[in-house]
């Protein structure tokens, strides 16, 4: 599908996390990512394109594209409810508090449009007034586990409907048009989805005992190998040594009896006795 995978895609993804960090990249005053300007997006492709190589393939190159712009959005909200989770206080007296104690890192001006649209918010409020009328439902009466949602439940009278392409918490993928509680998956074909993961997951297995073996068949193909280099050494040097003794006997052989047994020499004592006339 065109997107990132293996290793390299958490690396790729942290980085557009980065991105959707910065200040003046991706502002947080915008209140969607939808209506975020688009030469801001287009300077965040720029940034990813002079970072990493991308394919050259126009379909690829698009579908990497919306990855990457769909991934910092989602970035770009997370940030934002990370920064609520911090700084919010309740009750609209504390805003004021609140501008005046900001991130160093977020624009001021920003950060005041930001902390507005929390006070100014009453989607909550309103939440729960819609709940307390037994009439409203906010889930379906599905119980096929699949996603299920209504044109008429509380959510989406607070929120308004659905937007072309994305469902509000449900992530990447779904889409309004695309789902509907009779898209979920039978029994059959999860078991079947089930078998296929333990197969994978045995094959794996016995994959890694392979190579475990394999790694002690080396240490001891290799140890073998230093045994015989050091058998070969020593029957080399015993050959010499052979030889060496063979020769030291040879020598022996051929050297004369006087040669081999010097007369011993006189005394001084015996060479001053006087001659018998």
């Amino acid at each position: 599908m065109y997107q990132p995978v293996d290793e390299g895609a958490r690396t790729f993804t942290g980085f557009l996390g980065t991105i959707a960090r910065k200040p003046h990249m991706c502002p947080i005053k915008y209140l969607d990512w939808k209506v975020m300007p688009e030469e801001l997006k287009e300077e965040c492709w720029r940034l990813v394109k002079r970072k990493y190589q991308v394919p050259d393939n126009p379909k690829a190159y698009e579908g990497l594209k919306k990855f990457t712009l769909q991934k910092i959005g989602k970035a770009w909200r997370d940030h934002k409810c990370r920064l609520k989770a911090k700084y919010y206080i309740p009750h609209s007296r504390n805003k004021a508090r609140v501008k005046s104690n900001g991130p160093r890192k977020c624009i001021p001006e920003d950060w005041n449009i930001f902390v507005d649209h929390w006070y100014s918010d009453d989607a909550v409020d309103k939440m729960r007034e819609l709940l307390a009328d037994p009439e409203n439902q906010l889930q379906s009466s599905d119980t096929s586990g699949s996603i299920a949602w209504s044109r008429d439940d509380v959510f989406a009278k607070v929120m308004g409907k659905e937007h072309k392409g994305r469902i509000r918490g449900v992530g990447f993928g779904p889409t309004p048009s695309g789902q509907s509680s009779k898209t979920a998956l039978t029994d059959s074909e999860i078991r079947l989805s089930q078998a296929r993961d333990d197969e994978v997951a045995q094959l794996k297995a016995s994959l890694a005992t392979m190579e475990e073996k394999l790694a002690g068949f080396d240490e001891m193909k290799e140890k073998v190998s230093q045994f015989e280099e050091m058998e070969e050494r020593m029957e080399q040097r015993m050959a010499r040594l052979l030889q060496q003794m063979q020769q030291t006997t040879q020598c022996n052989q051929d050297l004369s009896p006087v040669e081999q047994s010097p007369p011993l020499p006189r005394s001084s004592a015996a060479s001053h006795q006087p001659r018998s006339l």
